[in-house]
């Protein structure tokens, strides 16, 4: 099997990160010693001690580079869109909703959405109002670094107005969400029975 692009440029990256921190690994060592005030006269017993400190070292930074590679390696990762679903429609309704969990290893924000099975899609959320629960439009949704953000009935979700048909349990239809630093990612959205509490076992993950 032929890896992804992303993962050859991402296994590319680490590799050049580890050649060219390698690459200064002498400096870098001859550094620490400065630092820690060592100086070695040249005889065997010091030049045993000289070696056995400087392959301490070397570890030392090989193990801090892997651990940095790493951890900028998972600050860099995609951003991911799963469980979407929605709940089947009536025969005659032109409204409907969408629902997907979002998460990121960088904070981003939803800003819009769209799909080709209704005429608009907009962002909206659910507050109180009083003693009434009223829906309101958004303009974004805020995704933390880390942190899943989901949407769900009775909370914030995607408003699907003016449908071109119902939408049957069973089927599924193109969503497209747009973020702010992740540009544009479309998932399939699995169309569950009318007032089901979540996403079927077939709702896509991407």
């Amino acid at each position: 099997m032929k890896p992804a692009s992303g993962t050859n440029s991402t296994l590319g990256s680490q590799f050049f990160s580890l050649s060219f921190l390698r690459k200064r690994e002498s400096r870098a060592t001859g550094a620490v010693l400065a630092a820690l005030g060592l100086r070695f006269r040249g005889g065997d017993e010091e030049e045993k001690a000289k070696i056995g400190l400087i392959r301490s070292i070397r570890i030392m930074l090989f193990a801090a580079t892997v651990l940095f590679v790493g951890v900028a390696s998972a600050q860099t990762g995609p951003l991911h869109v799963e469980n979407a679903w929605a709940r089947a429609t009536p025969g005659r309704s032109e409204i409907g909703a969408a629902y997907v969990t979002i998460q990121s290893p960088t904070g981003d924000r939803l800003v819009a959405v769209s799909t080709p099975v209704a005429k608009k899609a907009e962002l909206h959320t659910m507050e109180m109002s009083g003693m009434v629960m009223k829906m309101r439009p958004i303009e974004g949704i805020d995704i933390p670094a880390g942190q899943p953000v989901t949407l769900s009935p009775g909370g914030m979700h995607i408003m699907l107005i003016g449908l071109k048909q119902p939408l049957r349990a069973g089927q599924s239809f193109p969503l497209t969400l747009s973020f702010e630093k992740a540009g544009k990612r479309t998932v399939n959205v699995a169309i569950a029975k009318a007032g089901a509490a979540g996403p079927t076992p077939a709702a896509t993950q991407h």
